[in-house]
C-alpha cells in the first residue's frame, strides 16, 4: 500500500496523466524501500500485475489516453497468488560466464501453452524467424500464475523445461537453473546475486544416465526417419514398412561417438526384443523400456523406464547435432556415427578368450570381478548357423569384457580379457 501511495504522489508532483511505472528498491529485511525511476509507459514486466490483480492495464492506458476514467478504485482491487515473468532471450555464454546477445534462425521452436492453465506467453516470433542483431534478442515472455509464491516457481519451472529452443544460443536453461535457486525461492535476493552465485548457475556437464537417454532417443529419432523414407515409396507391400522393425538376429547395435564441451563418450545402443541396452564409455549400462513421439514441431518425445526410474526426455536431431531437453537442463551434442561396432585386434591375447572363427556374440555369461576357472563358460558365438561356446582355458578373474550381445567379431577378436591368479 505504502509503495502505490508513494508512487502516485511522485506522479502527482510533476504533474503527470496517464500510464506510468515507478520503480523502487525493496530491502525486505526493515521493510524499506527506496526510489529508482519512473518510465511514463507500460514497463515489460506489467504482465504480473495483470495476472494478480485480473487488470487488462493495456485496455486501462487506451481508455486513460481517451479521457475515459480509471474502470475501478484502488479500493476496488484484490491481489490473488503470486506471478512470475521470466524473458527469453538470444544468448551466448561468454568463457568468463557472462551472457552476450546472439543472433540467429529459430530453426525449431516448442512452447508450452497448451500444458499449463495459469500461463501466458508472449513472442512475436516462430519457427523458422530470425533473431537480427538490428532488434533487441528476448525471444519471449514467459509469465506463470500460482497460489502462492512457491506453486508460482513450480509452474515457471514446467514452463521453461517445456520452452524449446534449436538454432540459436538462449538464456532458457539459465533461467530453469535461476528459478530453481534456493536462496531466490525464498528471497535473499540482492543486486550481487548472480556473480555470488554463478558457479551454480552455470550449466554443467550432463550425468551417464542423461547422456544414455539422449542417445537412446538419437537412435529411435533415426528408426523414424528410416520408416519415413521407406514409406515415400508409397508401396503398401513393401516389408520394411509393413515390419519396419523386424530384423532377421532380433537385435542390433549402434555405437555413436558423443562431444559434448571438448569431451567424447563413446555410447553404444543395442536394441533387444522389447528392451534396449546402452553403455556410456564402457562403464555405466543402462536398460531401458522406451517409446518416442514425434510431435508437431518437429521434436521427438521420448520416455524411458530402468532402474533408476522414468523420465521424459526431449530431443532434436538435426544433421549431426543433437538438442537435449531434460530434467537435468538443456544441451547440445556433436555425434559421429560409427557405421558398425570397431573392430576388436586381432591376435591372442595373453590372460583371456578370442574368437575362434569370425561371427555373431549371442551371450555373454561374465562380468568384470567375476573369478573363472578352465572350463567355465564365457560366451556363446553363432557362426554359419551353429552355436559355438566360448570358455576359459585357465582360472582367472575378469577384468573387462570387450564384446556385447549382437557384436559381430572376427577370427580370433578378444572377448574376455581377465589376469590369472597365481595358485
Amino acid at each position: 500500500m505504502r509503495l502505490g501511495q508513494t508512487g502516485v504522489r511522485s506522479a502527482e508532483a510533476v504533474g503527470y496523466v496517464g500510464a506510468g511505472t515507478v520503480e523502487f528498491i525493496y530491502d525486505p529485511s526493515d521493510k524499506s524501500f527506496y526510489f529508482m525511476e519512473m518510465n511514463t509507459r507500460l514497463q515489460v514486466e506489467h504482465p504480473i500485475t495483470e495476472m494478480v490483480t485480473g487488470v487488462d492495464l493495456v485496455e486501462w492506458q487506451l481508455r486513460v489516453c481517451s479521457g475515459e476514467p480509471l474502470p475501478l478504485k484502488q479500493k476496488d482491487i484484490t491481489l490473488n497468488g503470486a506471478a512470475i515473468e521470466a524473458r527469453v532471450y538470444a544468448e551466448s555464454l561468454t568463457p568468463d560466464g557472462n551472457f552476450m546477445p546472439a543472433a540467429g534462425r529459430l530453426n525449431a521452436l516448442s512452447t508450452p501453452e497448451h500444458l499449463q492453465s495459469d500461463l501466458r506467453i508472449e513472442s512475436g516470433v516462430a519457427a523458422g524467424d530470425e533473431v537480427s542483431v538490428h532488434y533487441d534478442p528476448m525471444i519471449a515472455k514467459v509469465v506463470v500464475w500460482g497460489p502462492d509464491q512457491e506453486s508460482a516457481f513450480t509452474a515457471m519451472d514446467t514452463a521453461l523445461s517445456n520452452f524449446n529452443i534449436v538454432g540459436v544460443e538462449n538464456n532458457v536453461g539459465f533461467l530453469r537453473r535461476l528459478v530453481n535457486h534456493e536462496d531466490l525461492i525464498n528471497g535473499n535476493v540482492h543486486t550481487e546475486f548472480i556473480p555470488q552465485h554463478k558457479q551454480s548457475l552455470l550449466p554443467q556437464s550432463p550425468s551417464t544416465l542423461s547422456l544414455a537417454r539422449a542417445a537412446l532417443g538419437f537412435v529411435l529419432q533415426e528408426e523414424i526417419d528410416v520408416v519415413k523414407s521407406l514409406r515415400l515409396n508409397d508401396n503398401p507391400n513393401n516389408p520394411f514398412v509393413t515390419e519396419p522393425n523386424f530384423r532377421v538376429n532380433g537385435s542390433y547395435k549402434k555405437v555413436l561417438d558423443v562431444n559434448y564441451r571438448d569431451c567424447t563418450y563413446r555410447i553404444d545402443v543395442t536394441k533387444y526384443e522389447g528392451w534396449w541396452e546402452v553403455c556410456v564409455g564402457g562403464e555405466c549400462n543402462y536398460n531401458f523400456k522406451a517409446t518416442g513421439v514425434l510431435d508437431k514441431n518437429g521434436f521427438l518425445n521420448v520416455t524411458a523406464a530402468s532402474e533408476e526410474g522414468t523420465d521424459r526426455t526431449k530431443v532434436y536431431s538435426a544433421e549431426d547435432k543433437l538438442y537435449v531437453f531434460d530434467s537435468e537442463g538443456e544441451y547440445c551434442l556433436d555425434i559421429e556415427r560409427r557405421t558398425r561396432a570397431p573392430a576388436i585386434d586381432d591376435g591372442e591375447v595373453t590372460g583371456g578368450a578370442t574368437c575362434p572363427m569370425p561371427g555373431l556374440i549371442d551371450k555373454v555369461f561374465v562380468s568384470p570381478g567375476d573369478v573363472v576357472k578352465p572350463g567355465d563358460r564365457l560366451a556363446v558365438m553363432i557362426a554359419m548357423k551353429m552355436e559355438y561356446v566360448i570358455t576359459a582355458t585357465t582360472a582367472g578373474e575378469v577384468e573387462s569384457v570387450l564384446v556385447s550381445p549382437g557384436q559381430n567379431v572376427c577370427k580370433n577378436a578378444s572377448v574376455i580379457k581377465f589376469k590369472e591368479i597365481t595358485p
